[in-house]
């Protein structure tokens, strides 16, 4: 189960239009790649059996580890499902570190991870 910031449809604050259009993009992508319903693919919060954990080898080091998690959580032929979730993003000065270039790193693991042998 992973979390979701848009299935609930609340008004949220966003800090950032740019990043709320980029991670609906992003999540779209990542949908129709793998042939999966997600809303959220940048979301953090995740919910996994440990068995199903233990059987993935993580390579990633930055914010795609977060498509390399549901590319192989998928690639086991597990199902995908997700809850609504409260979240308050944070600002640049807050902390909030992801930028332009990891979007196109998750464009590229997206790929990667549904067409690697």
């Amino acid at each position: 189960m992973i979390g979701s910031r848009f299935l609930d449809n609340k008004i949220r604050v966003n800090r950032y239009f740019r990043t709320k259009v980029a991670n609906k993009f992003l999540s779209f992508l990542f949908s129709k790649v793998n042939q999966v319903q997600c809303t959220d693919v940048a979301t953090c919060y995740k919910l996994f059996e440990s068995k199903h954990l233990k059987k993935i080898n993580l390579v990633e080091n930055d914010f795609s580890i977060e498509v390399e998690i549901l590319s192989k959580f998928l690639s086991m032929g597990l199902s995908l499902k997700e809850h609504p979730i409260s979240y308050e993003g944070r600002t640049y000065k807050e902390g909030k570190k992801i930028g332009l270039s990891d979007g196109f790193k998750y464009i590229y693991t997206i790929f990667k991870y549904r067409f690697r042998n």
